[in-house]
């Protein structure tokens, strides 16, 4: 635990690396106009369509190395916990293991406007819960301006800049119980996506 710095965690993020940027202003980008799927080669009659024809037909799909946008919805156990409404939409690339691996596998080949549910599970979202990510930590390691209570989600930060998210599970006068299972470990997801750009 030594130099671990704590913060107040902005919420859940769809990234496995779980990078959120605390305290840290930043400018809102320009939303780009969708970009349209280009329209594939139409072969001649009775010819089948060339591998230029076949490989332009895909330009327009979600593939490795794509920078896509899309808006989202994330439900658990039935209960929307968050969206993009109102808001930028996500962007990622595609094949980089910046999403939870099933809702990557699922936006293959989706083209912008698309609209899909898709449901995913623990194994392939957030993983089960770890008992061993239970631990204890001092309780002056967590500034004395956080008000802490049984059930806050924190961020975690070590010494090589890496942040983690952690729930306080139980207060003790010099410790605090900390759960380091991200907060949705151990849950099903159910997202609901729509395209909206590919680059």
């Amino acid at each position: 635990m030594r130099g671990m710095k704590v913060f107040m965690f902005c919420g859940m993020v769809l990234s496995a690396m779980c990078a959120v940027r605390i305290a840290q202003a930043e400018d809102a980008p320009v939303a780009p106009a969708a970009i349209e799927p280009a329209a594939p080669a139409q072969p001649a009659a009775g010819e089948v369509a060339s591998g230029e024809a076949a490989a332009v037909a895909q330009d327009g799909m979600i593939s490795d190395g794509k920078t896509i946008k899309f808006d989202y919805s994330l439900s658990v156990e039935g209960k929307e916990v968050e969206t993009s409404q109102g808001a930028d939409p996500i962007e990622y690339v595609q094949g980089k293991g910046e999403l939870v691996p099933g809702l990557e596998k699922a936006l293959v080949g989706m083209k912008v406007g698309d609209e899909k549910t898709v449901k995913v599970s623990v194994e392939e979202g957030y993983g089960p819960v770890d008992p061993q990510a239970i631990q204890e930590v001092p309780r002056n390691l967590i500034p004395a301006d956080i008000d802490l209570k049984v059930g806050s989600l924190l961020e975690m930060s070590d010494d090589q800049g890496n942040r983690f998210p952690a729930t306080v599970v139980e207060i003790k006068d010099d410790k605090v119980k900390l759960d380091f299972n991200h907060p949705l470990a151990g849950k099903e997801l159910t997202f609901n996506v729509k395209i909206v750009s590919i680059k």
